[in-house]
C-alpha cells in the first residue's frame, strides 16, 4: 500500500508527530515549545516514532532510525535514496509522511512517522 505524503506549504503550519504528539516544527512558539523542538531536532531518536528525516535542499538524510534501516536491510543516505524510491521500498504499516514544501524556513523538508508499536 502506498504511503500517504502530506504536502505543507504553510511556514506557520506546526509538524507533530500523530503518534506521539511531541512537535517537531513550528513558528512563534513559547519558550517551552522551541526549547522541546530544538531538543527534538537536536536528537530525533528521542520520538520513538519518527522513521527518518530528509532534507531535500541538500539531499541528504538528517536522520534515519534504526527500524528503518533494520526493515530495508541498508541505510537509504549511503543506497541515496530519494524518500519516495524508499518508501516505496518500505514494508510498515500506518507510516506518514509530511513534506514541508516551499518554505523559507525549512526549505524541502520531510520526516516521516510509524506507531510506535510497529517500531
Amino acid at each position: 500500500m502506498p504511503v500517504p505524503v502530506i504536502e505543507i506549504s504553510d511556514d506557520e503550519q506546526k509538524i507533530f508527530s500523530p503518534f506521539t504528539g511531541r512537535m517537531l516544527y513550528g513558528q512563534d512558539l513559547s519558550d517551552d515549545q522551541l526549547e522541546q523542538v530544538q531538543e527534538l531536532l537536536g536528537e530525533p531518536s528521542l520520538d520513538p516514532s519518527i522513521l527518518f528525516m530528509y532534507d531535500g535542499e541538500n539531499g541528504e538524510y538528517s536522520y534515519t532510525s534504526s527500524k528503518l534501516i533494520e526493515v530495508l536491510g541498508s541505510d537509504p543516505d549511503e543506497d541515496e535514496l530519494e524518500p519516495l524510491v524508499m518508501l516505496g521500498q518500505l514494508e510498515l504499516e500506518g507510516v506518514v509522511v509530511m513534506r514541508q514544501c516551499n518554505s523559507s524556513t525549512l526549505g524541502d523538508f520531510w520526516v516521516a512517522f510509524a506507531p510506535i508499536e510497529t517500531i
